[in-house]
């Protein structure tokens, strides 16, 4: 399971061949009032493997993944040091972390 599209695209990447991750939030949908739908819910629980940006920019996400995610292994790109917090043209936005 994939959080956001970008996210999404990279996952389904690496997987190609492998099997399909399914999208939790639909392009262009607000992640500041975001419900997830009961296929979703059903997604995080049955889920190998939950990949999403983290807690800083997916507040949405946080209770479900603690409660939903069951045995998933979860990966927050953030948490991992692969993203970080860069500031781009007086805006706070996320990028790779260089190297």
């Amino acid at each position: 399971v994939a959080s956001i599209q970008p996210i999404h695209s990279l996952v389904a990447g690496v997987m190609e061949g492998v099997g399909t991750p399914s999208l939790l939030m639909q392009p262009g949908a607000s992640p500041h009032s975001y419900q997830l739908r009961p296929s979703q819910a059903k997604a995080l629980r049955e889920a190998q493997l939950i990949v999403w940006v983290g807690e800083d920019l997916e507040v949405f996400l946080i209770k479900p993944v603690q409660s939903l995610g069951g045995s998933a292994r979860v990966l927050g790109l953030m948490e991992a040091g692969v993203l970080h917090w860069v500031e781009h043209g007086g805006k706070a936005i996320v990028a790779p972390v260089p190297g």
